[in-house]
């Protein structure tokens, strides 16, 4: 077994880099920003000046978008938001296509589902305690569409 502690460079930690592939890195980036207030943390261009990828924070949590090259990607994020049926309308108001209206679970919490012009599917879900830029997203949570 081999320690990976032990393969560490100096000064840096383990971690994993949550990435999605999007068949369109400008709409989906547009949607990140102007509708879950995601900020770009680093962008890589190819020789051409073409985004390539783009490095997002969204709240207290960091992922990496880029362009899918014709690969067929179809990622869910779910995104705890203050409000989730605010943040579904100005996703819809945004472009995005409605796949679930919002709606209330039997524990309280509110959620709604949209794709966003890119391609992305987001799970909006309501929180209690979320803090966030704009009142919104203070994290985002991974999950592979089946």
């Amino acid at each position: 077994m081999v320690d990976v502690m032990s393969l560490q460079m100096p000064g840096l930690t383990p971690c994993v880099e949550y990435a999605i592939a999007v068949e369109a890195l400008p709409q989906s980036l547009a949607f990140m920003l102007n509708v879950l207030g995601a900020d770009i943390v680093r962008r890589e261009d190819d020789a051409s000046g073409r985004m390539r990828q783009a490095e997002i924070r969204l709240g207290h949590s960091q992922l990496v978008v880029r362009d899918a090259d014709g690969i067929a990607a179809r990622p869910v994020l779910q995104v705890k938001v203050r409000d989730a049926g605010r943040t579904f309308a100005r996703a819809v108001a945004g472009g995005a296509t409605p796949l679930r209206a919002p709606l209330t679970m039997s524990g309280g919490e509110r959620c709604a589902v949209v794709q966003d012009t890119g391609g992305v599917i987001w799970h909006l879900a309501s929180s209690a305690g979320c803090r966030g830029r704009s009142g919104d997203l203070p994290a985002a949570r991974i999950m592979m569409a089946g």
